[in-house]
């Protein structure tokens, strides 16, 4: 089990991942997110960490899972279908 320091550097790494694999400067990135710039600097240096409802709205707007972002799972995106049958 991976310690809130580890996952709070997962989560940092792989939103940066996303936000490079996108071509987007942090600034972009917090503007789709509709979020502040500082706030989303801070979400990719580990210095803050989003809540719940956050966290959700980020992976909703990339099309990630939570999980993913945490690092629960190598696996991107959310199985639909699965999810319909949980």
């Amino acid at each position: 089990m991976l310690s809130f320091i580890e996952e709070k550097l997962i989560f940092a790494n792989r939103l940066r991942q996303e936000r490079e694999r996108l071509g987007l400067m942090q600034k972009e990135m917090a503007q789709k997110l509709e979020i502040p710039p500082n706030t989303y600097n801070g979400y990719e240096t580990g210095k803050r960490s989003p809540n719940l409802e956050v966290a959700r709205h980020i992976s909703d707007t990339l099309e990630i899972s939570v999980d993913y972002l945490l690092g629960r799972t190598d696996e991107r995106t959310i199985n639909k279908e699965k999810a319909k049958l949980d």
